[in-house]
């Protein structure tokens, strides 16, 4: 029995391990992980047979874990290591799918009791399985979507389900967001209609942003054909926001290849638009043009950020993605010049305001461009991110509380001494926490954050000149201690104080 033991508790870990090893065969530890998100990767990883999780963990507990195993049609067993406290959550582990609880501390002679116990259910399941029971559709989930746990039996089973050679065509749904039910239904019975529905086999991950439909035989373009009037009328319905990429081939046995070409495809949806199905023919019939990055269209979206004049700068971001739009780009050449155009954006933000920077990445900003489908969606997205600068910047300048523009006053003559918000909130008669409120709802960022930014400010004009000493420069700009300030700088500009003031010179 392959066993993968999950626990953050490091001594409570080798523990079990050593009592594991005690017990001998046919038990083997394959894996040992610190939290929930360790035990899922090392778990698709070895495959184990039974994974023996605490509840309480840190990153991600053993609840949590399971239930996303279980959302990947992950089929393994699950023994809890359970605390007296945590007995409630053992008793909800077990309606997630766990056989049995161990209370903590464990001695030899219980571990090998449950072990025994989830010994003999695995031996009933083996003896009592028949790959044969299962139907077409649910060993296309579990050898197209889960293809490193499903294995050989369940892959050689489902392709003898086709004839050699046979004709067949994939079809890829992809959203920008997960499918909720109702969208995924609405979907699926609207490709399913005029279809035989023998014919067609559909799987999608729980949560997940993508459909796949294999549809068995059919010549090629009368299939693609059919299928291209069911998605208009999706479209009619108001789920123009999908990409559908379509592709034939022959022989179950490349079902694989088709998917990864599916999956590549939808790609194009940058370059084609909506409302388009993509195929490997459509993209042939493009006339790609030479590629060159619009620079000058990027500096006065910056120079706008620079200079705080933010009126017009969606007219700007509209100029950039018209220009992608204007002519047939490839579309790995548009993404990369929307990932070029959000990383100089960031950058600008981080030089104005750290706090608003660090506010921004929480927001996985880059993940969002490298998934983004329709080019349109970009201006929604950045706009957004820049209303959230903006809102800092109009606050610091023009429209800010009265009390917070006089606590701006007081940390711009005083940032090079010792700065405390309890101070600043007694001399203008107010609570530390209303003035907390106050600078987050007016400017977007923290209190300490805007003093540290404002003495950031100070070096970075100290250290224009070269002549001046790193450790001067952290003395004038409210740093006792040299480490912290070089520490600090780097976190909020990106380059060390030395390398800032070389890039000045």
């Amino acid at each position: 029995m392959k066993i993968l033991i999950v626990e953050d508790e490091i001594k409570t870990l080798n523990g079990i391990e050593g009592l594991i090893r005690q017990l001998g065969e046919p038990y083997h530890v394959v894996g040992k992980a610190r939290n929930g998100l360790e035990g899922i990767e090392l778990a698709l990883l070895e495959n184990p047979d039974l994974i023996m999780t605490d509840i309480r963990m840190g990153e991600m507990d053993g609840l949590e874990m399971i239930k996303q195993l279980n959302d990947r049609r992950f089929s393994c067993k699950y023994l809890i290591l359970s605390g007296y406290a945590d007995f409630q959550y053992a008793r909800e582990a077990m309606t997630l799918g766990s056989v049995d609880y161990l209370l903590k501390p464990m001695t030899k002679d219980m571990l090998k009791e449950a072990l025994c116990k989830i010994d003999g259910i695995l031996e009933n399941e083996k003896a009592s399985i028949r790959v044969s029971s299962f139907s077409a559709q649910e060993l296309f989930e579990r050898v197209f979507l889960a293809p490193e746990i499903s294995g050989p039996v369940f892959r050689a089973e489902f392709y003898s389900r086709f004839e050699d050679a046979e004709e067949l065509h994939l079809l890829l749904v992809r959203g920008e967001n997960r499918f909720v039910d109702t969208v995924k239904k609405q979907i699926v019975e609207g490709l399913r209609q005029s279809m035989d529905p023998d014919r067609l086999l559909v799987c999608a991950q729980k949560g997940s942003q993508e459909i796949y439909m294999l549809i068995r035989g059919g010549e090629r373009e009368a299939v693609k054909c059919l299928v291209g009037r069911q998605i208009c009328r999706l479209y009619e319905k108001g789920l123009d926001d999908k990409v559908f990429s379509f592709h034939s081939f022959q022989g179950i046995e490349n079902l694989e290849d088709a998917g990864k070409r599916v999956r590549d495809n939808a790609g194009w949806s940058l370059t084609l638009g909506r409302r388009q199905i993509i195929s490997d023919e459509r993209i042939r019939e493009l006339a790609i043009q030479k590629f060159i990055y619009p620079s000058d269209l990027e500096q006065a979206i910056i120079r706008r950020i620079n200079t705080g004049e933010l009126g017009e700068i969606e007219d700007d971001i509209r100029a950039f993605v018209r220009f992608l739009n204007d002519k047939t780009y490839a579309c790995a050449d548009i993404r990369e010049a929307l990932v070029c155009l959000t990383v100089a954006v960031l950058y600008a933000i981080r030089k104005a305001s750290y706090g608003v920077y660090e506010n921004i990445s929480h927001l996985n900003l880059m993940d969002w461009i490298r998934q983004l489908l329709f080019t349109d969606h970009y201006i929604q997205i950045m706009m957004n991110v820049l209303m959230q600068y903006r809102h800092y910047h109009d606050g610091l300048h023009h429209n800010a509380h009265p009390l917070v523009q006089k606590a701006l006053r007081i940390i711009d003559q005083g940032y090079k001494g010792e700065l405390s918000l309890e101070e600043i909130a007694g001399s203008l008669s107010v609570t530390p926490e209303y003035l907390s409120t106050l600078f987050i709802r007016e400017l977007g960022i923290k209190f300490t954050t805007y003093c540290t930014q404002r003495r950031i400010e100070c070096a970075k004009h100290l250290l224009a000149d070269p002549n001046r000493k790193i450790y001067e420069v952290a003395g004038e700009s409210g740093y006792g201690d040299v480490k912290y300030f070089c520490k600090v700088f780097k976190k909020y500009t990106g380059l060390s104080p030395g390398e800032y003031q070389k890039n000045q010179s």
